[in-house]
């Protein structure tokens, strides 16, 4: 005979424990740091914080905060708002949409620079430096990119 303590005390920790799972698994922030055996730690890392970056970078360079200085300029009119209305505007929300949409595209830059194919056709040894020095220049080329991104 089942008894229904016994059942649902079984039965809600898995639930739990595999919502938690398929929600580490699946979530956007855990992904980005996904391990890859083509990229390094440090170039997973520089990924992620050249995304950061840059959709920082433009999301400040596309809002506008002219009634936020001090002294206010005689543009601005001294409404008085809450701290919601104030902080949480349009423009604010559409500059930073803009500024993940534009930032979009650093990862898969540094994706094509950094990352290494798997060479399942047989190749000579010339053709093996070749490769080599290829990929060589590739990682160099995506490491002055990440540099100079963050500068």
């Amino acid at each position: 005979m089942w008894n229904s303590g016994k059942q649902k005390h079984l039965v809600i920790p898995a639930k739990a424990k595999l919502m938690t799972a398929v929600m580490k698994r699946e979530h956007p922030a855990v992904k980005s740091m996904s391990f890859n055996a083509m990229w390094t730690r440090k170039q997973r890392y520089s990924v992620l914080a050249s995304k950061i970056i840059f959709g920082s970078f433009l999301a400040s360079i596309l809002f506008s905060a002219e009634c936020f200085h001090y002294p206010k300029p005689a543009l601005c009119q001294n409404t008085q708002q809450n701290w919601l209305a104030r902080f949480f505007t349009w423009g604010a929300l559409f500059a930073s949409l803009w500024g993940v949409a534009l930032s979009i595209e650093i990862p898969f830059i540094l994706m094509g620079l950094f990352k290494k194919r798997v060479v399942l056709a047989q190749m000579t040894e010339e053709r093996k430096r070749l490769t080599t020095r290829l990929w060589i220049w590739k990682e160099i080329a995506g490491w002055v990119f990440v540099f100079s991104l963050h500068l």
